[in-house]
C-alpha cells in the first residue's frame, strides 16, 4: 500500500515553520500528562457534570419578531374574544359519516372545555369545533364525516400539558394533530435515533479506520479521540447556552454527532498517515510523532479555525434557528479541533508503531521511495500537464454546473408534519381532515378586515368571501355567514364588530411549498380583494399557521444571500491568510460554491422528482450548504496545504504530482468516514434529516473525489506559479530546485 514520496529531514523541515516544530517538540514532551489529563476531564465531564435538558422547537420562534404573521396573530388576539390557533387540533373522521351521538360528543366535550377555561383562566384551552355538516364549510370534500377541533392553550402552559389536554378530547377515534405535536414527536424521534447513530456511526468509523490502515490500534485511538471530543463538545454547548439563556434546537443533537465525529475521524486520520509514512522513512516513534505533529497540526488548525469561523457566520441570519445553531456548532468544532491537536499526537508519540498493529510500517532503506499506485501516479501526472488539466477542469466544471441547475427548481415547505412516519397520529390526523374538509383547513389562514363597524356590512363580507374562493388553490372559504354556530362563540367577529375574520383553506398542505407561495400573493391581492367587494379600504392582514410557514421560508430565504455570502467571505479571508495569496483562495472557494450547489441540485432533483415529494424542507438547502461550504474548508486547507509545502522545496509541478499522491489515501478514507457519519443521520424517522443526510453525504462524496483530486488540482495546474499571487510561496521551490543544480 503506497503511503507517501520518501523525504529527507531536511526537506521536512524546510516544508514547516519553527512555531509548529517547537508546538511539536511540547507535546511529545508533555505526551503523558496530557492524555492523563483529557482522561480525568472526561470522566469528571460524563459522570459529574449534569446532562443538559433539551426543549422542544417552535415554528414562531423560527423566523423575526417583526414578521408580518406574527403581527397579525397578536391583532387576531387582541380583538377576538376567543382566540383560534391551529397548532394543535383533534381530528375526528368517519368515513361512513359522523353519528349524532358522535357529533354532540365532540360539541359537548369542546363546551366544557370552554366553560373551564372561563371559570378558570389560564387553566385550560378555548376549543373550537367546526364539523363539515352541509353548508357550514363551503368546499368540503365530504359532508358529515369529519370534525376538528381547534385548541388554543395558555402561552404559559407546558408543551407536554398541552398535548395532554388534546389527548383528553380525542377518544377512541380522534387524533391529536398540529404543528406542535407534530414537533414534540419529530424531537422524540431523533432522541429515540441518537443512540443508534452514535453506535452505528462508531462502528463505520472503527471500520474504515481498520481498513485504511489495516490495524487494530489506529481505530482505537481514533475512537477514543472521536469520543473525548464528543463528551467535551457536548458539555461546553450545553453550558455555553444555559448560560446565554438559548434554546438548543432538536437538530442541533443529531447535526453534533455527525460534526464532531466526523472531523475528529478525519483529523486522527491525517495524523496517522502522516506518523505512517514518518515510520517508513526511518524515524523513530518520537522522532515520527514530532514530525507529523508539526506538519499535520499548522493544518488542522487553519482548517478548523476556518470552519468554526464559517460556521459563527451564522449569526448574520435572522432566522432564530440559525442564528443558535452557529455558535453551537462552532464551539463544538473549537472542542474537537483541542482534542485532536493534543490529545491525537500525544498518543502517537507514547504508543508509535504499536498503533498500526499487526502491520507496524518497516522502514525503507534509505534512498528508496516507496513505489506508488500506478494509477494514481499517472492521474497526478496529467494532471500536471496544463493541456491535460484544461480538458479535466472543463469537464469537471460543466458537470457540476448541470446538477446545480436543478437549484433553480427547488420548492420548499415545512414538513413537521408530513414529514412524519406514516403511522404518526399527527400526519393520519392531517390527511384525515383534509379527506373530509380540504388539506388546508388543517391550518387555515385567517383573512382579517378590520375598520370601525364593518361587521355590520354582511352584504360586503358575503361578496369578499366569494371573492377569496376563485383565489388560485383556495378551497374553502368559512365566512360569518356560513357557520352561525361558530359566529355565537365571537370566533369570527370581534366583540366591537370592528374587526372580522374568514377561514381559507387551501387545496394543497397549508405547510407545503404549494399553499406557502399561494399565502404571498393572497397577502398581497387582499386589500384589493376587500375594496372590490366594497369593503372600501380597511386594515387587511393574514394571520394563522399558513402564514407564519409563509414568512418562515421566506425569512430563510432571506438569510440565504447574506449567510452564503458572509461564509464564502470568511472562508475567503482565512484561506488568504493561511496560504499568503489570492488567487489560489478564490480558485478554492468557487470550486467549492459550484459543489454545493451541484450536491443541492442533485438532492432537489432526487426529492422532488424522483420520489415524488414534490419539495424539500425549508431549512435543509441552507443548513447542508453552509455545512458543505464550511467542511469544504478542511479539505481546502489539507490539500492546498501540502501543495503549498512541498512547494517551498521543489517546482510546482513537481509538488502538484507529490502532494496529492502523499494525502490522497488520507483524503479518500477521511471523506467517505465523514460522509457516512453524515448519511446516519437517515436513521431519524423524520424525512428533514434524511434530506439533510442524502444531501451532506453526496456533497462530500463530490467534494473528496471530484473536486479536490480532479477540479482542485486541474485550476492549481493552469493557473500554475500566478496561484500564489501576490505572494512569492510558490515561486520559492522553483528558486531551491535551479540553486540546488547550480
Amino acid at each position: 500500500m503506497y503511503t507517501g514520496m520518501s523525504e529527507s529531514p531536511a526537506d521536512s523541515g524546510r516544508t514547516t515553520g519553527r512555531l509548529p516544530r517547537a508546538y511539536a517538540w511540547t507535546i511529545v514532551k508533555l505526551r503523558w500528562p496530557i492524555v492523563i489529563a483529557w482522561a480525568v476531564a472526561v470522566a469528571y465531564a460524563a459522570f459529574v457534570l449534569p446532562a443538559p435538558v433539551q426543549p422542544p422547537d417552535n415554528l414562531v420562534s423560527l423566523i423575526p419578531a417583526h414578521s408580518a404573521a406574527v403581527r397579525a396573530n397578536t391583532f387576531a388576539l387582541q380583538h377576538f374574544r376567543v382566540p383560534l390557533t391551529t397548532e394543535v387540533a383533534v381530528v375526528h373522521r368517519d368515513p361512513n359519516r359522523l353519528s349524532r351521538t358522535a357529533v354532540s360528543g365532540i360539541v359537548s366535550a369542546a363546551a366544557r372545555v370552554d366553560r373551564k377555561a372561563r371559570a378558570h383562566p389560564g387553566s385550560g384551552p378555548a376549543a373550537v369545533p367546526v364539523i363539515n355538516a352541509r353548508g357550514v364549510v363551503p368546499g368540503s370534500r365530504e359532508t358529515g364525516t369529519t370534525a376538528i377541533t381547534y385548541l388554543a392553550f395558555p402561552p404559559s402552559m407546558p408543551v407536554g400539558r398541552q398535548i395532554d389536554g388534546a389527548n383528553g378530547l380525542r377518544g377512541g377515534g380522534g387524533h391529536v394533530t398540529g404543528i406542535l405535536p407534530a414537533e414534540v414527536h419529530e424531537g422524540g424521534l431523533v432522541d429515540d435515533a441518537l443512540p443508534w447513530i452514535e453506535g452505528a456511526t462508531v462502528l463505520v468509523i472503527a471500520l474504515l479506520v481498520g481498513v485504511r490502515f489495516r490495524a487494530v490500534g489506529a481505530p482505537l485511538l481514533t475512537l477514543a479521540a472521536v469520543g473525548t471530543a464528543y463528551t467535551m463538545a457536548q458539555q461546553a454547548v450545553s453550558h455555553a447556552t444555559q448560560r446565554a439563556g438559548l434554546e438548543q434546537p432538536s437538530l442541533l443533537r443529531p447535526l453534533l454527532v455527525a460534526l464532531v465525529l466526523g472531523i475528529v475521524t478525519d483529523y486522527c486520520v491525517f495524523y496517522l498517515a502522516n506518523a505512517h509514512t514518518k515510520t517508513l522513512q526511518g524515524s523513530s516513534r518520537l522522532d515520527a510523532a514530532q514530525r507529523a505533529t508539526a506538519e499535520t497540526t499548522p493544518i488542522v488548525l487553519a482548517g478548523g479555525g476556518i470552519l468554526a469561523a464559517s460556521l459563527l457566520a451564522l449569526l448574520v441570519a435572522r432566522t432564530e434557528v440559525l442564528q443558535e445553531l452557529g455558535p453551537a456548532l462552532a464551539l463544538s468544532v473549537a472542542a474537537a479541533v483541542l482534542v485532536a491537536v493534543t490529545l491525537v499526537p500525544a498518543a502517537l508519540a507514547i504508543c508509535g508503531r504499536a498503533l498500526y498493529w499487526p502491520r507496524p510500517p518497516v522502514p525503507v532503506e534509505a534512498g528508496t521511495e516507496p513505489v506508488p499506485a500506478r494509477g494514481r501516479n499517472y492521474l497526478a501526472r496529467l494532471i500536471s500537464h496544463r493541456s491535460a488539466a484544461l480538458v479535466i477542469g472543463i469537464v469537471c466544471a460543466a458537470g457540476l454546473a448541470f446538477a446545480a441547475a436543478e437549484v433553480r427548481e427547488a420548492k420548499l415547505g415545512v414538513t413537521t408534519i408530513s414529514g412524519l412516519p406514516a403511522s404518526a397520529q399527527e400526519r393520519v390526523g392531517a390527511e384525515d381532515a383534509g379527506r373530509g374538509f380540504a388539506p388546508g383547513m388543517l391550518a387555515p389562514a385567517q383573512a382579517i378586515v378590520a375598520r370601525p363597524g364593518i361587521a355590520a356590512e354582511t352584504a360586503g363580507l358575503a361578496r369578499l368571501a366569494d371573492e377569496l374562493r376563485r383565489q388560485p388553490g383556495v378551497a374553502a372559504v368559512v365566512g360569518p355567514a356560513d357557520t352561525p354556530f361558530v359566529r355565537r362563540h365571537g370566533v369570527l367577529i370581534s366583540a366591537s364588530g370592528g374587526a372580522v375574520r374568514l377561514l381559507v383553506a387551501s387545496r394543497t398542505d397549508p405547510y407545503g411549498a404549494t399553499a406557502i407561495d399561494q399565502v404571498g400573493t393572497l397577502r398581497e391581492r387582499l386589500p384589493a380583494l376587500a375594496a372590490r367587494a366594497g369593503l372600501g379600504r380597511p386594515h387587511t392582514a393574514l394571520a394563522g399557521d399558513g402564514p407564519v410557514a409563509h414568512d418562515t421560508v421566506a425569512a430563510m430565504r432571506g438569510d440565504l444571500v447574506r449567510v452564503v455570502a458572509a461564509v464564502l467571505v470568511v472562508n475567503l479571508v482565512l484561506l488568504v491568510v493561511f496560504l499568503r495569496a489570492l488567487i489560489a483562495p478564490v480558485l478554492l472557494v468557487a470550486a467549492s460554491a459550484l459543489s454545493v450547489a451541484a450536491a443541492i441540485g442533485i438532492s432537489t432533483w432526487t426529492f422532488q422528482t424522483l420520489l415524488g415529494y414534490g419539495e424539500l424542507t425549508y431549512y435543509v438547502p441552507f443548513a447542508a450548504g453552509v455545512l458543505l461550504v464550511s467542511l469544504g474548508s478542511d479539505y481546502n486547507v489539507f490539500v492546498a496545504g501540502r501543495v503549498w509545502q512541498e512547494a517551498r522545496v521543489r517546482p510546482l509541478r513537481e509538488a502538484l504530482r507529490i502532494a496529492p499522491a502523499r494525502t490522497a489515501a488520507a483524503v479518500r478514507t477521511a471523506g467517505i468516514t465523514l460522509a457516512a457519519s453524515f448519511g446516519l443521520l437517515a436513521i431519524v424517522q423524520v424525512r428533514a434529516f434524511r434530506e439533510l443526510a442524502f444531501t451532506m453525504a453526496v456533497g462530500i462524496l463530490l467534494d473528496t473525489f471530484v473536486v479536490r483530486p480532479f477540479l482542485v488540482s486541474s485550476l492549481v495546474s493552469l493557473f500554475g506559479e500566478v496561484s500564489g499571487w501576490p505572494g512569492g510561496a510558490l515561486a520559492r521551490g522553483r528558486r531551491i530546485a535551479v540553486d540546488g543544480d547550480q
